[in-house]
């Protein structure tokens, strides 16, 4: 399976790593150091620049999201996440 970079980040991605750690577009967003506007337009679809697609690949990433790249692309934890 091919590491999920910039380049083949997709929405599903993002709204599955969202939706594991329980993020808003605007969580996403701060924790990305972007806007909710720039995460909301990429989720439509629409094109953001390489720089906010990183960003958004990094911050998922260090919430312990793995991003999976393949025939389904999605997201799950690096390791179980604790019941704190």
């Amino acid at each position: 399976m091919a590491k999920v970079g910039a380049d083949n980040l997709t929405h599903f991605h993002t709204r599955a790593g969202r939706a594991l750690l329980q993020w808003s577009t605007a969580d996403l967003a701060e924790k990305a150091g972007s806007t909710a506007a720039n995460v909301r337009k990429f989720e439509a679809g629409r094109n953001v620049s390489e720089g906010v697609r990183q960003a958004l690949v990094d911050a998922l990433e260090d919430a312990g999201i793995e991003l999976l790249n393949g025939k389904r692309p999605g997201a799950r934890y690096k390791s179980a996440p604790s019941s704190e």
